[in-house]
């Protein structure tokens, strides 16, 4: 819905946060339920978008150079070579008809190539292009920018769209609730639970126990091998259960301890596995310490490191 707000009153939208907070699923979400259409909609946008198909078109800005971005003028042959964006705005801008067209550029901003968009992105709605052609956004046009932060935003490129944060906040709970439903519920079927909602409730509980505060230590106190964000703790736990959740593991007569063991197992080596000695500190060892003195219901060897 705040997406839908900023679509109404701006042409070009700043979609930020980090990397795993949900910020392709916002626009994608919005995408269907326009086409799906409403009896009531909510805002200006959604009325005049209501029932209409809308066609999106994704860019990574950061993959390709600026000359593959907007295009170039081959300086051996005098012929110009379109880009991907130029290319895309230009086929959106030829289609007849008004349904809501959405060009998606999804990759951090850095001055190489954003600058080159202020244009667009003020009243003129034009994007010129070396060859002095110009290219108009149209009105039932938008340009939606998915990005991690404004570090290497210039304050003329940050005050011409509209920002929409997505916090990280609790996302990896929503996640979880989705994974359990999605493949802890068919474990339970399949391994023919007399109450499948018995083990969905059991590791509920073990995530609320667990998950919260290791995450508040691992941003605190540890040092990984490369930067990881909460979701990818998350989602690295989830896929580590997915795989000892069979009915040859855990099977339906596994009690409540059993599948703790098993927790403590993934969770070990989602929030360790990618810690490493740095600037002195061993940051696996501290770990080891750590989990062993704040939780001490399933008891592991006292001499060895955990992970």
């Amino acid at each position: 819905v705040q997406l839908s707000e900023l679509l109404a009153i701006r042409h070009c939208v700043f979609l930020m946060g980090p990397t795993g907070s949900g910020r392709t699923e916002v626009y994608k979400v919005l995408a269907r339920a326009i086409t799906k259409g409403s009896a009531t909609p909510v805002n200006d946008y959604l009325k005049m978008t209501n029932r209409k198909k809308v066609t999106i078109r994704d860019i990574d800005p950061k993959s390709i150079s600026t000359q593959e971005l907007y295009g170039f003028v081959n300086m051996a042959t005098r012929e110009w070579k379109d880009g991907l964006l130029s290319y895309s705005m230009r086929e959106l801008g030829n289609i007849p008809d008004d349904n809501p067209k959405w060009i998606l550029l999804d990759g951090d901003l850095d001055a190489n190539w954003v600058e080159s968009m202020n244009s667009v992105m003020d009243d003129s709605r034009l994007l010129t292009l070396p060859s002095n052609e110009r290219i108009r956004l149209l009105p039932h046009m938008k340009m939606i920018f998915e990005i991690r932060d404004l570090k290497y935003a210039t304050p003329a490129t940050a005050t011409r769209a509209g920002i929409l944060y997505v916090s990280e906040g609790r996302q990896w709970h929503n996640m979880v609730q989705s994974w359990l439903q999605r493949v802890v519920r068919p474990y339970a079927e399949t391994a023919k639970w007399k109450d499948p909602n018995q083990p969905v409730q059991w590791l509920s509980d073990l995530f609320d126990k667990y998950v919260p505060d290791t995450i508040f230590e691992m941003v605190k106190s540890y040092r990984h091998i490369t930067p990881l964000s909460t979701m990818n703790f998350a989602t690295t736990l989830t896929n580590i259960l997915e795989g000892v959740l069979k009915p040859e593991n855990l099977s339906n007569k596994a009690d409540q301890a059993l599948f703790e063991m098993y927790f403590v197992f993934a969770a070990i080596w989602a929030f360790g596995g990618a810690l490493v000695e740095k600037d002195g500190i061993d940051y696996r060892r501290n770990f080891d310490k750590w989990w062993k003195q704040t939780w001490t219901t399933v008891k592991l060897p006292g001499a060895r490191l955990t992970c």
